[in-house]
Parts: structure tokens; sequence; C-alpha cells
């Protein structure tokens, strides 16, 4: 209840104010970035889980291993869609694939400031979550078991974060140029 009545509030002070337009010109660029994944598990630690209660971690070890078995390389990173359309200089949407977290609007707002711009994820394809370094010293859901639901062979390396973030300032800067 109390989270409502915030919310209500907020949308209030939001429908109050005068809306502001914007304007042109509309750029915009589109650009695949290579998210890297951790190592991969040993054979063994698949076979493993081929005994787990769960039928989609078996699924997942089942997939991973029939790879191995026709020598396959599982994959070394997943392709992930950034984003990004200006309007003039009055917005500036960012839309990246994936569940991102909202460690990433955190600090991209913190970066590119935060009354001009409005970052979106889920865009454009969905693949797994895409963890900060934070999350993924904190483990957990999002740092590696929705790998499973997602098919991803492992959980992404450390460099995730700063390799996401270094495409999202690329392709805004192809923006202004």
């Amino acid at each position: 209840r109390q989270n409502g009545l915030h919310m209500a509030g907020a949308v209030t002070a939001t429908i109050t104010k005068p809306m502001t337009s914007i304007a042109g010109p509309i750029r915009a660029a589109f650009a695949t970035v290579p998210l890297p994944f951790s190592d991969p598990p040993p054979r063994e630690e698949f076979e493993k889980k081929l005994s787990d209660r769960n039928p989609f971690v078996q699924r997942h070890a089942r997939r991973f291993l029939d790879m191995m078995d026709r020598n396959e390389p599982l994959p070394k990173s997943y392709p992930c869609p950034v984003q990004a359309w200006r309007f003039g200089d009055d917005l500036t949407l960012v839309a990246i694939g994936g569940e991102v977290v909202v460690d990433y609007v955190i600090r991209l707002k913190r970066e590119f400031g935060s009354e001009r711009l409005w970052v979106a994820g889920y865009a454009n394809d969905v693949f797994a979550y895409v963890p900060s370094v934070r999350i993924l010293h904190e483990g957990g859901y999002e740092a590696e078991f929705n790998l499973i639901y997602y098919g991803q062979p492992t959980r992404f390396a450390p460099a995730v974060e700063e390799t996401l973030i270094k495409a999202v300032h690329d392709t805004v800067r192809r923006t202004t140029e």
C-alpha cells in the first residue's frame, strides 16, 4: 500500500508539470557487442547436473553435453544488441538487449546525466539477465541460475559490465557525429 501511494504521488507530480516537447533531428545508431562468458565448467559438472531433480537443469546439462559430444565449441560470448536514438538535444534513448539489472541504469544516468536519458532493457533481444559486477559477486538467480532457463552455457565474465558500458558510450557517441 505504501509503495502504491508513493507511486501514485510520483505519477501525480509528473502529470501536473507542463510537458516538455521533444524535437529533432533524430539520429540513431545500432551495434552488437559480444558479452563475454566465464570459462565453462568441466564436463563432469554438466554430467552431475543430469541427476538434478529440476528437469530444466537436466535439459540444460544435456544440451551442452550434446554439443561437447559433437565437438562443438561452447559459446564464449553472446551478441547483445545496443541501440541509441537521439532526439536533438532533448532526449537520448538507450535500448539494450537482455534483462539488464538496474545497476546499468544508475551508472548510465550518472555518466550521461539523468534528465534527458531513457534506458530500456528487453530491447531487440531477451537472452538472459545481464549482471553487473556487483550482481556477479552477490551470486544468485540474476548472476547464475537464470542462465539455465535462457540456455546459456555459464555465467557472464566480470568484464561484462565494462564491455556493455563501453558499447553504450560508443553507440551514443555515433548519434552525435
